[in-house]
C-alpha cells in the first residue's frame, strides 16, 4: 500500500472498519495471518509509522499474527521500485506465508491423527493402533 499523507489509504481504512465490525459483532476471526507491504516517497523510515502502527494494532485487536513487513522508502516515480529490493523482499514474505500455511496444515493433520488414535483407543480397543499414541 502507498503511504498517503503519512497514513493508511482510505481504501485500507475501509477494510479495517469492515473487519472490525466482525469483532464488534462477536464473530471469531482470530488466528489469521497478515503482513504489511508499503512504499513511500521519502527516505525517512519513520514515515511508515502512520501505516505500520495502525496495522499492528488492528492485527492485535483482531488476534491476527503479523507475519512480517516490507517497507520500501524512496518510491515516487514509475520504475522507482525496481531500483530497490522491495519486490524481492515482498516475494520472500510471500514465501513465508506459504511456509506458515504449510506448517499450520501439518499441525492440523498431526492433531487430527492424534485425535483419531485417541478415539480408537477410547472406543474399547484398549490398545493404540500401530505407530503408538
Amino acid at each position: 500500500m502507498p503511504v498517503y499523507w503519512y497514513s493508511i489509504p482510505a481504501q485500507i481504512k475501509g477494510v479495517i472498519d469492515r473487519l472490525f465490525s466482525f469483532v464488534v459483532g462477536g464473530k471469531d476471526i482470530a488466528g489469521k495471518e497478515c503482513a504489511v507491504i508499503a512504499c513511500c516517497e521519502e527516505q525517512d523510515m519513520s514515515v511508515f509509522d502512520g501505516v505500520r502502527i495502525p496495522m499492528e494494532r488492528s492485527a492485535a485487536l483482531m488476534k491476527w499474527k503479523m507475519v512480517g513487513e516490507v517497507l520500501v522508502p524512496g518510491v515516487l516515480n514509475v520504475g522507482d521500485i525496481e531500483k530497490t529490493d522491495g519486490c524481492k523482499q515482498a516475494a520472500a514474505l510471500a514465501e513465508k506465508f506459504k511456509e506458515e500455511k504449510h506448517h499450520a496444515q501439518e499441525n492440523c493433520h498431526s492433531q487430527r491423527q492424534s485425535s483419531e488414535k485417541r478415539q480408537h483407543f477410547h472406543a474399547g480397543q484398549g490398545v493404540y493402533p500401530r505407530g503408538g499414541a
